[in-house]
C-alpha cells in the first residue's frame, strides 16, 4: 500500500485511488486496510478537498484501523489549510470510543490546524485549549495523552513557523517530505519513528539577498490585508488561583446604627456643599468618560481601516498570505527575476549601487568545523532578462 501511494504521491490517479480503496473495504488484515486508508492522503494531497468526500464513509466504519486511516488521511492531504469540512468531520471523532482513534483526530487536527490564526478559523482556541487540558488531564488513556502532545507540537513546529509542504513553491514534488510523512506515519510501530515529521517541515519566511549575500533592510514587500489575520495566535494565559477571603467577623446591632447615622450625616453635608459648588462632579465625570469613547471609537476606526501592511526583511509569510503579497519595483531593490513567488530566499538587483545603504550579514555555519572543505562563490555573470 505504501508502494502504491508513494509511487502515485501528488498524481490522484484514479487507478491508484481505486486500488486503495478496494483494500481499504476488503483486505482481512487491519494493518493493511489502515495503510491504504492512510495513502489517499499521499495520493490526493494537491486536490485535497475531495479526500473529506471521499473517506466520509470510512471514517463511520465498524473498524477503528479504518477509522484511524480515515483521519491520517485527511490530516495530510488537508495540512495548513484550515479545511472547514474537514474540521466538522473529524471534531466528532475526538469522542470516538477507541482510544488510538482519538489519538489519530488530534493528530489529523493539528495538521489541518497549522498556521491558523483565529481569525481565519475560530476554531484554533478551541483546539489549543482542548489539547491543553487534555496534557494536563490524569484521565485520558496512554495512546490519547500521547497524540495531545505531538498535536501540541505539530501546530507549533518550528515556533509556529513551519508548515507541512509535501511540494516546492514551485509545484515539484519533494521526495524528502513524501519519506518523512510515510515514516512518520510507522509510529504505530516504533515511536522513534515520529522524528522523521521534520523531513516535511517547510520555513514559511521570505528573505530578500543581495549580490554578497547580505539582508537590505531597505527591502519591504507589500501585503494587501491587515496584519492581524496573519498573526501568531494569542498565547494561553494560565488560571491564576483565587485569594481566600477571610471569614466575615460578627457584627453587633448597635454597630450597625452607629454607621446608620454616621452615613445619614455624611450624606446631609455633602448635600448642603452641593449647593456651593460651581460644576457638579458628574458632569465632569461625565464629559470625561465620552472623551474615552470617542477615543475607543477613533482606534477601533484605524484598525479597520488598516487594509494592507508592509512586510520588512526577512518576514514569516504564509501560504494562505502570499496571494496578498507583491513586489515594488520602484524601490532600491527588486528581485532579479521578475516572475518570482514571494517566499523563500528571493536573489534581489540594486537598481541604484552607488548609494550607500545598511545591510545585515548572514551567520552561515563553516563546513571547516566538520572537516569539509567548502566550495568557492560563483563568479560574477549576466542574467539575460
Amino acid at each position: 500500500m505504501y508502494a502504491i501511494g508513494l509511487a502515485y504521491v501528488g498524481t490522484a490517479h484514479n487507478s491508484a485511488v481505486r486500488r486503495l480503496l478496494h483494500v481499504a473495504v476488503s483486505d482481512v488484515s487491519d494493518d493493511v486496510r489502515r495503510a491504504a486508508v492512510t495513502c489517499l492522503g499521499l495520493v490526493l494531497f494537491r486536490s485535497p478537498r475531495r479526500v473529506p468526500t471521499l473517506v466520509t464513509l470510512l471514517a463511520e466504519s465498524f473498524n477503528p484501523h479504518v477509522r484511524y486511516g480515515a483521519c491520517l488521511a485527511i490530516g495530510i492531504s488537508c495540512a495548513g489549510t484550515g479545511d472547514p469540512e474537514s474540521l466538522l468531520l473529524l471534531q466528532p471523532m475526538l469522542s470516538d470510543p477507541v482510544d488510538f482513534v482519538r489519538q489519530g483526530c488530534l493528530l489529523s487536527l493539528s495538521l489541518i490546524l497549522m498556521q491558523q490564526s483565529e481569525f481565519n478559523t475560530p476554531s484554533v482556541k478551541w483546539f489549543r485549549e482542548k489539547i491543553a487540558k487534555m496534557v494536563k488531564d490524569k484521565y485520558p488513556s496512554a495512546l490519547t495523552k500521547l497524540g495531545a502532545i505531538v498535536a501540541a507540537g505539530i501546530i507549533d513546529a518550528g515556533g509556529r513557523n513551519c508548515s507541512v509542504s509535501l511540494c516546492s513553491s514551485g509545484g515539484f514534488i519533494r521526495p524528502s517530505a513524501c519519506i518523512g510523512i510515510a515514516l512518520w506515519t510507522q509510529h504505530w510501530y516504533w515511536y522513534p519513528m515520529l522524528h522523521f515529521f521534520s523531513l516535511a517541515l517547510t520555513p514559511s519566511v521570505l528573505v530578500g539577498v543581495n549580490k554578497d549575500f547580505r539582508l537590505p533592510t531597505s527591502f519591504s514587500v507589500f501585503c494587501a490585508s491587515t496584519a492581524s489575520k496573519y498573526a501568531y495566535p494569542s498565547k494561553i494565559k494560565e488560571k491564576k488561583e483565587a485569594k481566600r477571603e477571610r471569614v466575615v467577623t460578627a457584627i453587633l446591632s448597635t454597630t450597625l446604627k452607629q454607621q446608620a447615622r454616621d452615613r445619614m450625616r455624611d450624606r446631609e453635608k455633602d448635600h448642603r456643599d452641593s449647593y456651593h459648588s460651581d460644576a457638579p462632579d458628574t458632569v465632569r465625570l461625565i464629559s470625561s468618560k465620552n472623551t474615552q469613547l470617542n477615543e475607543g471609537k477613533s482606534a477601533e476606526d484605524e484598525s479597520h481601516s488598516e487594509k494592507h501592511h508592509f512586510l520588512p526583511n526577512p518576514s514569516r509569510i504564509l501560504d494562505a498570505q502570499q496571494a496578498h503579497c507583491s513586489f515594488f519595483f520602484d524601490q532600491r531593490y527588486i528581485p532579479a527575476v521578475a516572475k518570482v513567488r514571494p517566499t523563500g530566499v528571493v536573489m534581489l538587483k540594486d537598481c541604484r549601487p552607488s548609494e550607500s545603504d545598511v545591510t545585515v550579514a548572514i551567520n552561515t555555519l563553516s563546513l571547516e568545523s566538520l572537516g569539509c572543505a567548502e566550495a568557492d562563490l560563483p563568479l560574477p555573470f549576466s542574467w539575460p532578462n
